[in-house]
């Protein structure tokens, strides 16, 4: 298991290169993310561990960071300041160690705290964005164009923490939000909101599309359970997954297996689990349980590129990166 350390800088979100198989980036806050200033983090995974690229800084906590899907020289990130910057990895000066990475373009509509973003990953399709805020809404971005956003969506009431767009169907979101449901946008039609669903009776923190499946997504939530829905018939799950001891901070279905995926806790852990759906509540296990943080466990991603490759970043200011067979297919 490699590792890193970001002294004084307590970890939020983590995410693979779509492009380069050895880089990911990881961004977080000073003082748990309660104030201070937020940190971005470029980092190369080589035969000595892990190597510090690139290092910026913001003057607000960084809550989550999304890598371009069309260069590899570009990810946005999600501030608690209401704004969304994008950052050009490229344009760095001087050594690894200095804080001299910058935004290349701040936007800033949002009224309270940015929880997550998402670059939109079909490839061909429109380079936008997604915002999900605290202030309940989400906006959808062109990077490319101005300053002001192309449209806000207003599906749920209560702040919204997760809004992920369909690896499969161009145009198509889930988010998911404080008030336990699930809502399926679409952010071509004149009426984008095509369902809103109850998910959990508690706060849904965290959410990702299967990557096999298209009409499946998984959620997380403050109630320590995780849950896979069809979004053609959400009237009950198709599996409900306990283990968790607390709430379910994020969660990421496996780039190579159906039926796996990871999951992270505010109980300090990351589990691997095998889900099955068939005919409602399907069979289910949990397939390992990973104690290696001292604090929240808030970042995890999946590598698409090295089957089994996970990364995860907690409050403990460590980031792990590490093999595991248990996100591989059956």
């Amino acid at each position: 298991m490699r590792s890193f350390v970001t002294p004084g800088v307590h970890g939020y979100s983590v995410q693979f290169s779509p492009f380069a198989r050895n880089i990911l980036a990881c961004v977080g806050g000073q003082q748990y993310g309660i104030s201070g200033r937020g940190g971005v983090f470029v980092l190369a995974l080589t035969e000595e561990g892990i190597k510090l690229q690139v290092h910026g800084e913001w003057k607000d906590t960084l809550f989550d960071v999304a890598w371009s899907e069309n260069s590899d020289k570009f990810m946005v990130c999600a501030s608690g300041d209401g704004s969304i910057q994008l950052w050009d990895v490229s344009a760095s000066s001087g050594s690894p160690a200095s804080s001299s990475l910058s935004p290349v373009k701040v936007l800033r509509e949002h009224s309270l705290e940015v929880n997550s973003v998402s670059w939109s990953c079909p490839r061909g399709c429109p380079q936008q964005v997604l915002s999900a805020s605290w202030d309940g809404t989400v906006k959808l971005w062109d990077i490319d164009a101005g300053s002001v956003s192309l449209r806000t969506f207003q599906s749920h009431n209560g702040p919204v923490y997760r809004a992920r767009w369909s690896p499969h169907l161009p145009g198509i979101f889930a988010s998911v939000a404080g008030d336990g449901t699930v809502a399926l946008c679409d952010a071509r039609a004149e009426t984008a909101l095509q369902n809103l669903f109850p998910a959990h009776q508690a706060e849904i923190l965290c959410c990702d599309w299967n990557k096999y499946s298209p009409g499946c997504v998984v959620t997380g939530s403050v109630d320590g359970t995780v849950r896979g829905w069809d979004t053609r018939n959400p009237s009950q799950p198709l599996y409900l997954l306990r283990g968790h001891k607390l709430a379910v901070r994020q969660l990421c279905c496996s780039p190579h297996s159906a039926e796996k995926f990871a999951t992270a806790s505010y109980d300090c852990s990351v589990r691997f689990w095998s889900a099955r759906g068939e005919g409602g509540l399907g069979h289910s296990a949990c397939l390992e349980e990973l104690t290696h943080h001292k604090e929240f466990v808030y970042g995890l991603d999946c590598s698409v590129h090295d089957a089994g490759l996970v990364a995860d970043c907690s409050w403990d200011s460590s980031i792990r990166v590490y093999q595991t067979p248990h996100l591989l297919a059956s």
